[in-house]
């Protein structure tokens, strides 16, 4: 009797198919690991945890029965499994069972791997969490060195408890981390786990050196600024220097992607350095602009030097040319937002870039609790996929510096993250 859901398309009954006629004959259950259908049962699996009601009820029973199944280890030994067996004091029904639970301990640390991660320069990073503990997926020390089925975990294979969970820890618990098991596309879910999990290959060292003079660039005007003309408000970029290598980052890739033109907008935290580093403007005039001495033309005098824009053309260390401006916005911080995608359409329009909409790139730049605390946010968001408002897609930077202007995260919001109100959107 076939256990295939009726409403299947005809490729995923084949790929299903093939898993049904494997359970059914004499290979054993650890042979499906790794391959195309594991990655598939994976998906399923996962949705099934999700919301159960889902999927088809044939697999809800699946699932319901392998794990029940996994948590009373009824699996009988086999002949051919036990060659895959660590040791002769192992059997192999001991071993399929905590080859199950793995699949377990992926998720669960690609679900919850975030909250141990290195984030916070300031050490009050969590360094544990009991829901990742080795005895919840009913495995111990003394099951490192045996060497299971990685599954999907970097590419899939063979390796050792140790080795699974030193990637693990690597993609999700370093000074990088992402959320993004919420994310219902499965496919934009593949894409990010892949390269989270993928090797990370050493920076070049003219990359290095890049980096490092522009973290340099964005501290010594910062210190100038301070040691020149103290006492006056300037919204610093102490502690989020980061912001200008990044930005420069972006530059440097738009010929790669074919962009010739950034729309920004940004509040005021840092806005001095972004003008001054990233849109070369001279620095003669911020100084000036500083002291008074400047007043630029068709801005009334009551307007503030933190609010102003500015248009260039940066020239990348390729030479190639990009287009960069720099929205104006007032004290309401986030009020730019729906302004810098309505300027991104416009020159999409101007540049003919009314399909794909590739070639220009908004930019928004958020302070923490500004991101969480305004509705305009959501609402920009809530119209990103409307035909009459996309721009085909945002590259938003928040600027964290866990002080929300003048309140702690925990008399600000009731979320872990500032980033949270992206989840209802589908973002990592």
């Amino acid at each position: 009797m076939s256990i295939l859901p009726e409403n299947l398309s005809s490729t995923e009954a084949k790929r299903l198919g093939s898993i049904a006629s494997e359970k059914s004959s004499s290979a054993p259950l650890g042979t499906l690991g790794g391959g195309e259908n594991a990655a598939l049962i994976e998906e399923l699996y996962e949705q099934w945890r999700t919301n159960p009601e889902s999927i088809d009820i044939t697999w809800r029973s699946f699932f319901e029965g392998f794990s029940l199944g996994c948590q009373q280890a009824p699996i009988r030994p086999s002949s051919t499994a036990k060659s895959s067996a660590p040791s002769s004091s192992v059997t192999t029904s001991d071993f399929l069972f905590k080859q199950g639970k793995i699949h377990d301990l992926l998720f669960a640390y690609r679900t919850l791997g975030h909250h141990i991660s290195n984030l916070d320069p300031l050490g009050f990073n969590k360094s544990t969490l009991p829901d990742l503990d080795l005895h919840n997926f009913k495995l111990t020390e003394a099951d490192l060195d045996t060497t299971f089925d990685s599954m999907t975990l970097a590419g899939g294979g063979p390796r050792t408890l140790r080795e699974i969970l030193r990637i693990l820890k690597e993609s999700y618990c370093g000074n990088l981390a992402t959320e993004y098991m919420h994310i219902q596309d499965f496919k934009v879910r593949r894409w990010v786990r892949d390269r989270l999990e993928a090797p990370q290959s050493e920076l070049p060292a003219a990359k290095k050196e890049r980096i490092l003079n522009r973290l340099i660039d964005a501290e010594q005007l910062e210190r100038f600024l301070h040691t020149r003309f103290v006492g006056l408000k300037r919204f610093s970029l102490e502690g989020g220097e980061t912001l200008i290598p990044m930005l420069d980052a972006i530059l440097e890739n738009c010929q790669k992607f074919g962009i010739s033109q950034l729309v920004m907008g940004m509040a005021h935290r840092g806005r001095i350095n972004v003008m001054a580093n990233i849109l070369g403007k001279d620095f003669k005039l911020v100084f000036a602009e500083f002291a008074g001495f400047s007043i630029p033309k068709n801005v009334g005098d009551g307007d503030v030097k933190y609010h102003l824009g500015y248009d260039s053309s940066v020239v990348t260390s390729t030479g190639t040319q990009v287009g960069v401006t720099l929205a104006p916005n007032p004290s309401h911080l986030e009020t730019v937002n729906p302004v810098v995608e309505g300027k991104a359409r416009a020159w999409q329009r101007l540049l003919g870039d009314t399909e794909q909409r590739s070639r220009v790139l908004p930019i928004l730049i958020h302070g923490d609790a500004a991101f969480i605390g305004q509705g305009v946010v959501a609402e920009t968001f809530n119209m990103a996929q409307l035909e009459g408002y996309r721009t085909g897609g945002t590259i938003h930077l928040i600027v964290n510096n866990q002080i929300g202007f003048t309140t702690i995260p925990e008399d600000s919001r009731s979320a872990v993250y500032c980033t949270a109100i992206g989840k209802s959107f589908g973002l990592p």
